[in-house]
């Protein structure tokens, strides 16, 4: 890949530059437009179906590691 010169340089700076201003514009528009009642509830039912999906364990385990190391010890 050649190296750029200067003046492509600058063309790519001012480039990300405008880019910047724009996506700033749309950012702040969706943040004002925001329907903020309708991401709370998304989030909580992507939350719960994630609870359901992955139900905690019903033990850590820790019982059945602690009968092993009473084991152990007994022989």
């Amino acid at each position: 890949m050649a190296t750029p010169t200067e003046a492509q340089r600058r063309t790519w700076l001012a480039q990300w530059r405008s880019a910047a201003v724009a996506l700033e514009r749309v950012r702040l528009d969706e943040l004002r437009t925001a329907n903020l009642t309708r991401i709370a509830a998304d989030l909580e039912d992507a939350c719960m179906a994630s609870v359901r999906a992955n139900a905690p364990a019903p033990t850590s385990g820790l019982v059945a590691q602690q009968v092993l190391l009473q084991r152990q010890r007994r022989v």
